[in-house]
């Protein structure tokens, strides 16, 4: 996507005038579907995140559906590494998602270009593993999973933030005529019809994070295990080849067991086998 599919983000005075409970406003990242701002909720004396909708699409009726209906599911998740949601509505139009606000940088900002300590980066991706599998097993799909959508905290724990893009399993990925995703990231599957992601797609992702954080290189197409660009354990090619397989059907069946895998590396334990990866 190109940045002429999005509006200007609204200034920090028009998002006072349109949530007059908030002050101290300041946007903090654009993007994606929108724009982001760290406020103060004012009745609570909170520190907040406000995510802005500015994408064309986010002014039609089907979309104040969708946005709607994933904003009330995506309310019940409830997980140490996953960013609470805490409010949604609209206004002048306008829409709006009010998140706890996370103090750190994100993963992009943090590790971009360089590699990772193997362990501190399966201890990582482990850890949003299981933040994703809490989500996957009330059907919720994050579906943009990326390193600026993972935020190190003050203590050095990530914290997954924006499903802004997040949908029930086994539902169309298309909406209003695109794709949503990022390329590189994004599953195969999802840009391709019938443009569906599953808790696989999340893992892909996963398995993309966790190839860049050995590396300091995100993989490119044919796939070459870790192992080519660096010297590290073998089981990490396991893991990394397994989890951004192009086929869904050869990959980890949850992201659970993805961070099981990771969690046996790290305490040096046999990895999980998969009968149809025997030849692969």
């Amino acid at each position: 996507m190109t940045s002429e599919n999005f509006t200007n983000s609204p200034s920090t005075e028009e998002i006072q005038t349109a949530l007059p409970g908030y002050d101290r406003i300041d946007l903090i990242a654009t993007g994606g579907m929108g724009a982001v701002y760290k406020a103060r909720q004012m009745s609570l004396d909170r520190m907040v995140a406000i995510k802005v909708l500015t994408h064309k699409s986010s002014s039609t009726p089907a979309f104040h559906q969708f946005f709607k209906s994933e904003a009330q599911a995506m309310a019940i998740l409830n997980h140490q590494n996953i960013a609470s949601i805490y409010d949604y509505g609209e206004t002048d139009g306008m829409l709006y998602i009010v998140m706890q606000y996370i103090e750190g940088r994100s993963l992009h900002a943090v590790a971009h270009g360089r590699a990772v300590v193997p362990h501190e980066a399966a201890t990582l991706v482990s850890k949003v593993s299981n933040a994703l599998s809490s989500a996957h097993k009330l059907g919720i799909v994050h579906r943009d999973i990326k390193p600026a959508n993972i935020i190190i905290d003050t203590k050095i724990n990530p914290v997954v933030v924006d499903f802004g893009l997040a949908h029930h399993s086994n539902k169309s990925t298309i909406q209003e005529g695109m794709v949503y995703g990022t390329q590189g990231y994004t599953a195969p599957e999802v840009f391709s019809p019938p443009y569906e992601a599953s808790q696989q797609s999340d893992l892909f992702s996963l398995g993309v994070i966790l190839h860049e954080l050995l590396t300091g290189q995100m993989p490119s197409f044919p796939y070459l295990p870790p192992s080519h660009f660096i010297t590290l354990d073998p089981r990490y090619d396991s893991v990394v080849m397994r989890a951004i397989h192009p086929n869904t059907e050869m990959r980890h069946p949850t992201t659970e067991q993805l961070s099981s895998d990771l969690d046996k590396i790290i305490k040096g334990k046999a990895l999980s086998t998969s009968p149809l990866l025997s030849n692969y």
